[in-house]
């Protein structure tokens, strides 16, 4: 750790650069934000860095690739928590599950991509915010029709998958 840290209980806190860590506190108006790791909480206030909003977007990238490649191997898996498990067995059900994890795939890797290599991932951070967008959207377009025990969490997943990548978007590429 060096002489740059300084120890508080069996944390070490940096005195240089400690903001620009995950693992630290953010402050708000002079008030730690207790227990909140720092990328959520920077995210909201505006105070992301780029190494720290493109880390974001690659856990997100990561995701999404998973989900991907998870809708193409087994398709109900995905779909049932959506549509419900015996709806997810439906052929035409496992077809469109498999198309938006092709989408989700390709998504999930060009963001990746992008991002080992340091190219500009903007585009790709927006491209998934807005196909998250319009899945929460489908959803809240039948969501009285849907499974009660999967609707929420399908809700609350794209809406904080969409919401987290309309916030990354602008960070991802400063300089």
């Amino acid at each position: 750790m060096g002489h740059a840290a300084q120890y508080h209980g069996r944390r070490p806190v940096h005195r240089l650069g400690a903001a620009h860590r995950p693992h630290t506190r953010v402050p708000v108006r002079g008030v730690p934000v207790r227990g909140v790791p720092q990328w959520p909480a920077a995210l909201v206030l505006g105070a992301l860095g780029r190494d720290e909003a493109r880390r974001a977007a690659g856990a997100l990238a990561a995701a999404r690739t998973l989900l991907g490649v998870t809708a193409l191997v087994l398709p109900r898996l995905p779909a049932g928590p959506w549509v419900g498990a015996g709806e997810a067995r439906r052929t035409s059900v496992r077809l469109l599950a498999r198309t938006l994890g092709g989408r989700d795939l390709a998504l999930g890797l060009g963001a990746l991509l992008v991002l080992a290599h340091d190219g500009e991932a903007r585009r790709f951070v927006e491209a998934g915010a807005l196909a998250d967008g319009c899945d929460a959207a489908a959803t809240l377009l039948a969501f009285k029709e849907l499974p009660k025990t999967g609707r929420w969490l399908v809700l609350a997943s794209t809406i904080g998958a969409a919401a987290a990548g309309a916030l990354l978007a602008p960070l991802v590429d400063r300089l």
